[in-house]
């Protein structure tokens, strides 16, 4: 295969992934073009608190959300502070 084109994965004639020419996948996304991975749809384990996101060793430098929560609760400072003005602080 000669050029960068991209490659998709059908069910019922409908793209479900694509990895773009480029290196970038896309799951429910057809045209992958912001991130390496772009996806439509929520994300989740298939067992509850058995998988990370990062490591100790292997962090991600900047978490983008409206709203976080442990557990059934939603993660707030100890201002009482939650959700997205917590969030967009970018103090140290």
């Amino acid at each position: 295969n000669s050029g960068s084109r991209d490659i998709e994965f059908q069910t019922s004639s409908t793209t479900r992934m694509t990895i773009a020419g480029g290196g970038n996948v896309g799951i429910g996304v057809t045209t992958p073009t912001n991130f390496k991975l772009q996806l439509t749809g929520d994300i989740g384990p298939t067992t509850t608190a058995a998988h990370d996101l990062g490591s100790a060793t292997y962090k991600w430098n900047n978490i983008y959300g409206t709203t976080i929560y442990q557990g059934a609760n939603q993660v707030c400072d100890t201002s009482n502070n939650c959700g997205t003005p917590l969030w967009e602080n970018n103090s140290n």
